[in-house]
Protein backbone atom coordinates (compact mmCIF):
# COMPACT_ATOMS: atom_id res chain seq x y z
CA UNK A 1 0.00 0.00 0.00
CA UNK A 2 0.90 3.54 -1.10
CA UNK A 3 0.00 6.14 1.23
CA UNK A 4 -1.09 8.84 -2.12
CA UNK A 5 -3.71 11.32 -1.86
CA UNK A 6 -6.77 11.09 -4.19
CA UNK A 7 -5.66 13.45 -7.56
CA UNK A 8 -2.63 14.37 -6.03
CA UNK A 9 1.03 13.38 -5.80
CA UNK A 10 3.72 11.67 -4.35
CA UNK A 11 7.71 12.67 -4.04
CA UNK A 12 9.65 11.44 -7.31
CA UNK A 13 12.33 9.28 -5.26
CA UNK A 14 9.08 7.11 -3.89
CA UNK A 15 7.73 6.79 -6.95
CA UNK A 16 10.31 5.20 -8.58
CA UNK A 17 11.00 3.19 -5.70
CA UNK A 18 7.42 1.61 -5.85
CA UNK A 19 7.92 1.02 -9.22
CA UNK A 20 11.10 -0.44 -9.04
CA UNK A 21 9.93 -2.66 -6.12
CA UNK A 22 7.21 -3.71 -8.34
CA UNK A 23 9.38 -4.81 -11.41
CA UNK A 24 11.43 -6.46 -9.34
CA UNK A 25 9.08 -8.58 -7.56
CA UNK A 26 7.25 -9.34 -11.13
CA UNK A 27 11.01 -10.31 -12.28
CA UNK A 28 10.59 -13.00 -9.61
CA UNK A 29 7.00 -14.15 -11.02
CA UNK A 30 5.09 -12.38 -8.72
CA UNK A 31 1.57 -11.07 -9.12
CA UNK A 32 1.51 -7.77 -8.18
CA UNK A 33 -2.57 -5.44 -8.38
CA UNK A 34 -2.25 -1.82 -8.89
CA UNK A 35 -5.18 0.14 -8.00
CA UNK A 36 -6.59 2.91 -7.10
CA UNK A 37 -10.41 3.92 -6.00
CA UNK A 38 -11.30 5.19 -9.10
CA UNK A 39 -8.79 3.54 -11.03
CA UNK A 40 -7.43 6.66 -13.44
CA UNK A 41 -5.47 8.66 -11.40
CA UNK A 42 -2.77 6.89 -9.28
CA UNK A 43 -3.20 3.76 -11.25
CA UNK A 44 -1.85 5.38 -14.57
CA UNK A 45 0.59 7.22 -12.95
CA UNK A 46 2.36 4.50 -10.90
CA UNK A 47 1.81 2.76 -13.89
CA UNK A 48 3.68 4.79 -16.34
CA UNK A 49 6.18 4.79 -14.02
CA UNK A 50 6.33 0.90 -13.76
CA UNK A 51 6.31 1.18 -17.55
CA UNK A 52 8.85 3.56 -18.14
CA UNK A 53 11.23 1.47 -15.47
CA UNK A 54 10.29 -1.67 -17.51
CA UNK A 55 10.92 -0.62 -20.93
CA UNK A 56 13.35 2.12 -20.54
CA UNK A 57 11.40 4.28 -21.98
CA UNK A 58 10.79 8.19 -21.18
CA UNK A 59 8.11 9.88 -19.68
CA UNK A 60 6.00 10.70 -22.57
CA UNK A 61 6.35 7.33 -24.23
CA UNK A 62 5.25 5.81 -21.12
CA UNK A 63 2.24 8.44 -20.57
CA UNK A 64 1.27 7.19 -24.22
CA UNK A 65 1.48 3.45 -23.67
CA UNK A 66 -0.69 3.47 -20.71
CA UNK A 67 -3.61 5.61 -22.19
CA UNK A 68 -3.31 2.93 -25.04
CA UNK A 69 -2.71 -0.23 -23.21
CA UNK A 70 -4.61 0.50 -20.35
CA UNK A 71 -7.34 3.48 -20.69
CA UNK A 72 -7.57 6.58 -22.34
CA UNK A 73 -8.88 8.42 -19.44
CA UNK A 74 -5.75 7.37 -17.04
CA UNK A 75 -3.48 9.92 -14.93
CA UNK A 76 -5.85 12.27 -14.50
CA UNK A 77 -3.54 15.48 -13.81
CA UNK A 78 -0.79 18.13 -14.78
CA UNK A 79 0.45 16.88 -11.67
CA UNK A 80 0.76 13.76 -12.45
CA UNK A 81 1.80 14.17 -15.62
CA UNK A 82 4.84 15.99 -14.56
CA UNK A 83 5.22 13.71 -11.76
CA UNK A 84 6.12 11.16 -14.23
CA UNK A 85 8.40 13.14 -15.87
CA UNK A 86 10.26 14.21 -12.84
CA UNK A 87 10.48 10.21 -12.11
CA UNK A 88 11.87 9.84 -15.26
CA UNK A 89 14.60 12.44 -14.40
CA UNK A 90 12.70 14.72 -17.57
CA UNK A 91 12.36 18.45 -17.00
CA UNK A 92 8.54 18.59 -17.11
CA UNK A 93 6.45 19.47 -20.07
CA UNK A 94 4.45 22.35 -20.69
CA UNK A 95 1.08 22.43 -19.97
CA UNK A 96 -0.45 21.16 -23.19
CA UNK A 97 2.54 18.89 -24.29
CA UNK A 98 0.77 15.93 -23.72
CA UNK A 99 -3.21 16.15 -24.50
CA UNK A 100 -5.63 13.62 -23.48
CA UNK A 101 -6.59 11.98 -26.27
CA UNK A 102 -10.73 11.62 -26.26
Amino acid sequence: MVAWPDMGVIPADRLRAVAADIAAHMEDGATVEIACLGGHGRTGTLLAALIANIEGCGATEAILAVRQRYCEHAIETPAQIGLIFEACGEPPPCADAIARRE
